[in-house]
């Protein structure tokens, strides 16, 4: 997993992202300069965070989420839900997963 330390980072000095991306790749994530979701935040002002094929859905640290929005996409439906419903444990606004043609929606209970 890719991205999670940069947002960590600037969560801890008080940043709040409007939102946050999630990418769930069949490869593993990209470490160059400009692809790298360590760097989005730094690059484009858009956090990333990259989930790659040997990451465990069901061990990610997600903390950096809490409270903001959340997409999650990816080509494997699977993966792609698992790591959408890890991420319902972190507490995020909402989440937003594209499923096999499909937008998933949750938000908590009022």
């Amino acid at each position: 997993m890719r991205g999670h330390i940069a947002l960590t980072k600037a969560r801890l000095q008080g940043y709040r992202p409007d939102s946050v991306v999630v990418v769930v790749l069949e490869s593993d994530p990209c470490t160059r300069r400009f692809l790298d979701a360590e760097k989005s935040l730094e690059l484009t002002g858009k956090p990333e965070i990259d989930v790659g094929p040997a990451d465990i859905p069901g061990t990610l640290d997600l903390r950096c989420i809490r409270g903001v929005p959340v997409h999650v996409c990816g080509e494997d439906g699977r993966r792609v839900r698992a790591v959408a419903s890890r991420a319902r444990l972190f507490q995020p606004a909402e989440i937003l997963a594209a499923v096999d043609g499909a937008i998933l929606r949750w938000r908590p209970k009022a």
